[in-house]
């Protein structure tokens, strides 16, 4: 990777053919594998005396702080804010990012889910207030805890971006005609980039897979061998990541963006992608995975097409027809980009506050 002037990261188009992307010697494997296993002994052993331990400095910080309403990010903050907000007898918030209990981790874990769900239990129906990110996962959170109303929903949309010129194409050193599927975020398996890849030889040659992101050396190798298996290897580009607030920017100049997500665990499935908001505020068509949130977002707004399952071809099919429509798809997406927006999405987290803060006697909001 370079970086220029302006502090932007950027790749050489050629860059999945790179000496630096060679794979490991035996020797190198070896120690890897060692490495790996010591420290899966150290975090058995650290991790439950090391999470407590940071449980009770934040319990301590949080009452010498002495504030008057707590929001806990996500559910490995929740027994701390729980603890500090009865010790100061002050409300706290969950805001619930994730589906906590059913988010995609390590299968090894024995204890922790046990842990975690009980405390989950305990402490979220004391919540003053509930945060998170869909209709599904909010729906879940009611049922699961009895709430007695449903949580706020707050998406993750950015604010509309100015008319600006986008960069990817210049990034992938690629001319005016080319058409670019882009994609941006992680790379890796659960992104389900390979479907692009599989999907570019049913699609014209001037059709173009570009991803504003980063991933393993071991699964950037496998995108390279696979697209030279399949003789597209000159037609995917992979350009490094930019900062999270020039990602829609960057984007803008493409012709459709992906969003893909594999429903490999509940979170997953109830997710709304943070780069389906990204595309929408770059005025993008969008091709997206067939997940309830998504689908309906994306059908709702009428900014792009939905295809089920990870066959390539229904990929492809969804692909050219949103290339061959482009400019209606395109209209939609800059229709809606300016209705989910950041300010849009705050205000129902502003009245969650107003409405806790009142109840407790804090504000006369």
């Amino acid at each position: 990777m370079s970086v220029d002037a302006a502090g932007h990261i950027s790749a050489e188009p050629d860059t999945l053919n790179s000496s630096l992307l060679q794979p490991l010697t035996a020797k190198q494997r070896a120690v890897k594998k060692l490495k790996d296993a010591g420290y899966r002994v150290a975090n058995t052993i650290d991790s439950p005396l090391g999470l407590a331990s940071w449980w009770m400095r934040m319990v301590a910080e949080l009452k010498a702080f002495e504030p008057d309403l707590i929001h806990c990010n996500d559910g490995n903050t929740l027994v701390p804010g729980y603890l500090a907000a009865r010790a100061l007898k002050v409300p706290f918030v969950y805001d619930s990012h994730e589906l906590w209990l059913h988010r995609a981790t390590k299968k090894n874990r024995i204890m922790a889910p046990h842990v975690e769900a009980l405390y989950e239990r305990v402490t979220v129906p004391a919540a003053a207030g509930v945060i998170t990110v869909s209709d599904s996962i909010a729906r879940w959170l009611k049922d699961k805890y009895r709430l007695r109303t449903l949580p706020t929903v707050v998406r993750n949309a950015p604010d509309p971006i100015d008319d600006v010129p986008g960069r990817l194409r210049e990034l992938a050193g690629l001319p005016p005609e080319a058409r670019i599927i882009s994609f941006s975020g992680g790379l890796n398996p659960t992104r389900g980039v390979d479907i692009v890849v599989r999907a570019l030889p049913l699609l014209p040659d001037d059709v173009h897979f570009v991803m504003l992101g980063f991933g393993s050396q071991d699964y950037l190798l496998e995108l390279r061998s696979l697209a030279a298996s399949l003789g597209v290897a000159d037609r995917i580009h992979v350009v490094g990541p930019v900062p999270s607030g020039e990602v829609p920017g960057t984007l803008s100049d493409s012709d459709v963006a992906y969003v893909f997500l594999r429903p490999d665990c509940l979170n997953h499935e109830f997710a709304l992608p943070n780069k389906l908001f990204e595309a929408i505020s770059a005025g993008l068509p969008v091709v997206a995975s067939e997940l309830p949130e998504v689908s309906r977002l994306v059908s709702e707004e009428g900014v792009g097409r939905v295809f089920s399952g990870e066959d390539p071809r229904e990929l492809a099919k969804a692909v050219a027809s949103v290339l061959d429509d482009g400019d209606g798809f395109r209209q939609a997406s800059e229709t809606a980009r300016v209705k989910i927006t950041w300010d849009a999405e705050a205000a129902g987290l502003i009245r969650l506050y107003q409405n806790v803060l009142s109840r407790d006697g804090l504000s006369k909001a």
